[in-house]
Protein backbone atom coordinates (compact mmCIF):
# COMPACT_ATOMS: atom_id res chain seq x y z
CA UNK A 1 0.00 0.00 0.00
CA UNK A 2 1.13 3.25 -0.68
CA UNK A 3 1.04 6.33 2.13
CA UNK A 4 2.43 10.09 1.38
CA UNK A 5 5.39 10.72 2.33
CA UNK A 6 6.93 14.16 3.34
CA UNK A 7 9.34 15.99 1.55
CA UNK A 8 10.75 19.69 2.19
CA UNK A 9 7.83 20.25 -1.29
CA UNK A 10 5.13 17.79 0.93
CA UNK A 11 4.25 17.71 4.22
CA UNK A 12 1.22 15.26 5.59
CA UNK A 13 -2.06 16.14 7.88
CA UNK A 14 -3.33 13.98 9.76
CA UNK A 15 -6.99 15.27 9.31
CA UNK A 16 -8.30 11.80 11.58
CA UNK A 17 -10.93 12.56 14.05
CA UNK A 18 -14.40 13.88 14.52
CA UNK A 19 -16.27 15.48 11.51
CA UNK A 20 -19.38 17.26 10.89
CA UNK A 21 -21.33 15.12 8.53
CA UNK A 22 -25.17 15.44 6.54
CA UNK A 23 -26.71 13.18 4.53
CA UNK A 24 -27.85 14.37 0.88
CA UNK A 25 -30.36 11.95 -0.17
CA UNK A 26 -31.95 14.60 -2.80
CA UNK A 27 -28.60 15.73 -3.59
CA UNK A 28 -29.00 19.48 -3.06
CA UNK A 29 -26.30 20.51 -0.59
CA UNK A 30 -24.58 21.81 -4.05
CA UNK A 31 -27.77 24.04 -4.41
CA UNK A 32 -27.84 24.89 -1.06
CA UNK A 33 -24.11 26.37 -1.27
CA UNK A 34 -22.85 23.00 1.01
CA UNK A 35 -19.32 23.04 -0.18
CA UNK A 36 -18.83 26.86 1.57
CA UNK A 37 -20.45 24.47 5.09
CA UNK A 38 -23.35 23.46 6.23
CA UNK A 39 -25.19 23.89 9.45
CA UNK A 40 -27.02 20.64 11.61
CA UNK A 41 -24.63 17.84 10.91
CA UNK A 42 -23.77 14.85 13.15
CA UNK A 43 -20.33 14.20 14.35
CA UNK A 44 -19.10 11.34 12.97
CA UNK A 45 -15.49 9.36 13.30
CA UNK A 46 -13.29 9.70 10.16
CA UNK A 47 -12.22 7.51 8.46
CA UNK A 48 -14.79 4.49 9.41
CA UNK A 49 -17.53 4.56 7.39
CA UNK A 50 -21.28 6.09 7.96
CA UNK A 51 -23.22 2.55 7.49
CA UNK A 52 -20.84 1.03 10.69
CA UNK A 53 -21.30 4.56 13.42
CA UNK A 54 -25.38 5.07 12.96
CA UNK A 55 -28.04 2.65 12.62
CA UNK A 56 -29.89 4.94 10.14
CA UNK A 57 -27.54 4.78 7.72
CA UNK A 58 -27.00 1.34 7.61
CA UNK A 59 -28.22 0.76 3.98
CA UNK A 60 -27.96 4.42 2.69
CA UNK A 61 -25.86 4.73 -0.67
CA UNK A 62 -26.62 8.41 -1.76
CA UNK A 63 -24.96 11.55 -1.48
CA UNK A 64 -23.23 12.72 2.01
CA UNK A 65 -21.25 15.88 3.08
CA UNK A 66 -18.38 15.83 5.26
CA UNK A 67 -16.65 19.09 6.89
CA UNK A 68 -14.22 19.97 9.18
CA UNK A 69 -12.11 23.02 10.33
CA UNK A 70 -8.19 22.81 10.79
CA UNK A 71 -5.16 25.39 10.55
CA UNK A 72 -2.60 25.06 8.15
CA UNK A 73 1.35 24.77 9.20
CA UNK A 74 2.45 28.73 9.42
CA UNK A 75 4.45 27.72 6.59
CA UNK A 76 1.96 27.20 4.23
CA UNK A 77 0.37 30.83 5.17
CA UNK A 78 -0.88 32.61 2.41
CA UNK A 79 -0.40 29.40 0.09
CA UNK A 80 -2.21 26.90 -1.86
CA UNK A 81 -2.94 24.02 0.34
CA UNK A 82 -4.53 20.48 -0.95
Amino acid sequence: MLSPQTNPYRQVRDLSGFWDFQLDPANQGLRKGWPRGFAGGRVIGVPASWNDQFEDTRDYLGAAWYQTRFAPPAEREGRRVF
